[in-house]
């Protein structure tokens, strides 16, 4: 029973947490592409 009470929460622990991806998603992509443009300028750089 421990088991499935787990499975449970994960279930829901996810469904929260897509939630949250779904509200702020264009918040985080737009992060991800920033982070993105950062490491491809330092490397770039480094490179020089």
């Amino acid at each position: 029973k421990k088991k499935s009470t787990i499975r449970v929460s994960f279930f829901f622990s996810s469904l929260q947490w897509e939630s949250i991806v779904e509200e702020y998603e264009d918040e985080i992509f737009s992060l991800i592409a920033q982070e993105a443009d950062y490491l491809a300028d330092k490397l770039c750089s480094e490179k020089s």
